[in-house]
């Protein structure tokens, strides 16, 4: 089973879409805000299921798959970060997989800080449906779901990130072993939400420190989006960046606001935001 949510980033209040596919004739859906703890804000049972067909072009141009299922969010939502965990029984077996989409506040600037979820890294380390930008891509749609491990990854290992070994390095250790044996891309060590954003976003939570969230490309979309807040934050792996996020930012900070970045490589390669999901 996999599935991915459209959009990825909207206002507490609005819709999101999901489109799934699997085998199954039946799959499960829950959400959950995902922090310190996760909260279930959502679940539908029983939904029937289809499997579709993955394009050729999917990492570029997505994979176009009809929606299964809109989840209408409420204003009461808190911002954050939003697992779509997807359940499904296949030929006895069960099977699971995440989505995702970021929240915004219905209200913004109540906590007047705001961390950016670092979704355009997430993309160029996407190799789901397609090559990443490090096996040969040089486009990525927004559109199709992220490989296992981006999402979520059981504990103790959700914090484990160590050095890449070459795929048929006969001595194959660290991380890359580790994920082969759990079904989990190895890329994930380099970008995703379980080893960066969560453990600060949870140690905020559990620190009573208020965030709020967006995404990378909302800092080009939503012109407004810095104005309510004095602080802007990245975290982790903060590496692509269009030239529209870093003007907003730095005009940001020469407005007055103050940016922290608990982040390495951050704003290393540029990108640019094409046709409402590349």
């Amino acid at each position: 089973i996999a599935g991915y949510a459209e959009p990825v980033s909207a206002v507490a209040g609005e819709e999101i879409r999901l489109s799934c596919s699997t085998r199954a004739r039946r799959f499960d859906v829950r959400v959950v805000r995902s922090g310190a703890s996760e909260e279930e804000v959502f679940r539908a049972s029983g939904l029937p299921g289809r499997e579709h067909e993955v394009p050729a072009d999917a990492s570029t141009h997505g994979c176009r798959w009809p929606v299964a299922l809109t989840v209408q969010t409420r204003p009461e939502w808190r911002s954050g970060c939003y697992l779509v965990r997807l359940r499904a029984e296949v030929d006895g077996a069960v099977h699971e997989n995440e989505a995702f989409f970021v929240l915004r506040a219905a209200v913004p600037g109540r906590s007047r800080r705001l961390l950016v979820v670092s979704t355009s890294t997430w993309a160029a380390y996407n190799h789901w449906g397609g090559p990443s930008y490090y096996t040969g891509g040089t486009d990525s749609s927004l559109v199709r779901p992220l490989p296992k491990g981006f999402l979520d990854r059981p504990e103790p290992e959700r914090y484990r990130n160590a050095v890449l070994a070459p795929e048929g390095d006969p001595e194959m250790h660290g991380w890359t072993k580790y994920a082969l044996g759990r079904g989990v891309s190895a890329w994930s060590a380099c970008a995703g939400w379980p080893n960066w954003e969560r453990p600060f976003a949870a140690y905020c939570e559990r620190a009573g420190i208020d965030l709020e969230y967006a995404a990378s490309h909302d800092l080009e979309s939503v012109p407004e989006l810095l104005a309510p807040y004095r602080l802007y934050v990245s975290v982790g792996h903060d590496e692509y960046w269009s030239w529209g996020m870093r003007d907003a930012v730095e005009g940001f900070v020469a407005g007055g606001g103050n940016a922290a970045f608990f982040s390495g490589n951050t704003a290393y390669w540029q990108v640019r935001y094409e046709d409402g999901g590349r």
